[in-house]
């Protein structure tokens, strides 16, 4: 039986997981988080990633839960109408398409379903590999230690495994482009009906779109700073940042940064 731990719960360690599982492994899935992560951007799941599905037993999981959209509209900063259209999305595509548009944590929660035989560590992380040749002994922030055949760095952006093997991320892995994007869950209360709105500016972007039931919304704003530098980790200030890229905003953006204070899975990243 071959041992691996697997860094990151989200949608790239839980589908690690499952192969792994399917094809005899022992996973072990780390993650930061003391709990499987809330908010983030609505995820497409198109084309191989269908098939993959397919072969995973989820796609009428998936079907199910999508977001299920009638189309969209764009305004300007008073409020005005420019375009409308019952074709397509901008997150979405084609409204009548195979594709499937899902929330991405409700994209977690169904690969987490089908890797309920598979053990997760929550609230914990890597802090130190020692790969001695035959196997890697991992040494996780609770002070437990693991030996085990692979480790598998589905970490993200900020690859904690990545850092550890080869090194700080500003020796060219990662280029920054410039771009920052902020999403969040505030309450419907913008009349919206299975429909996304957006404010498109030479400089920023600002949508919502309705998710679970039209009970709720999740707020996109997006801006370009190529000298913009943030703790992924400090949350008042990101909320700051963004605060301040948007303060003179027409439309409801008023209205969408004073729900930002209250979204507790507000996600900021570059």
């Amino acid at each position: 039986m071959v041992d691996v731990l697997v860094s990151g719960g989200g949608i790239a360690g839980a589908t690690t997981a499952y192969w792994l599982r399917h094809h005899g492994y022992t996973p072990v899935v780390v993650e930061s988080a003391p709990a499987p992560r809330h908010g983030g951007q609505a995820v497409d799941v198109r084309g191989p990633a269908l098939t993959v599905a397919e072969r995973m037993g989820i796609a009428d999981d998936l079907r199910a839960a999508r977001t299920d959209m009638r189309g969209m509209s764009v305004v300007d900063e008073d409020g005005t109408e420019l375009m409308r259209t019952t074709d397509l999305t901008l997150t979405g595509g084609p409204v009548d398409g195979p594709d499937v548009e899902i929330l991405r944590d409700d994209l977690v929660d169904v690969l987490l379903r089908a890797t309920r035989d598979v053990e997760y560590l929550y609230g914990d992380r890597v802090v130190e590999l020692d790969d001695t040749g035959a196997r890697v002994r991992v040494e996780l922030a609770s002070g437990t230690r693991r030996d085990v055949d692979l480790v598998v760095g589905a970490d993200g952006q900020f690859s904690a495994v990545r850092r550890l093997v080869l090194g700080p991320d500003d020796d060219g892995r990662l280029y920054p482009l410039g771009q920052h994007i902020a999403v969040f869950t505030l309450p419907n209360t913008f009349g919206l009906d299975r429909w996304q709105v957006f404010l498109q500016r030479p400089d920023a972007m600002v949508g919502l779109y309705t998710a679970r039931a039209n009970t709720e919304v999740r707020a996109v704003m997006g801006w370009s700073d190529a000298d913009l530098a943030y703790d992924h980790r400090d949350l008042d200030h990101q909320r700051r940042l963004v605060h301040d890229a948007f303060a003179a905003g027409g439309w409801r953006i008023p209205e969408i940064l004073a729900g930002m204070a209250d979204a507790d899975d507000f996600y900021l990243t570059p």
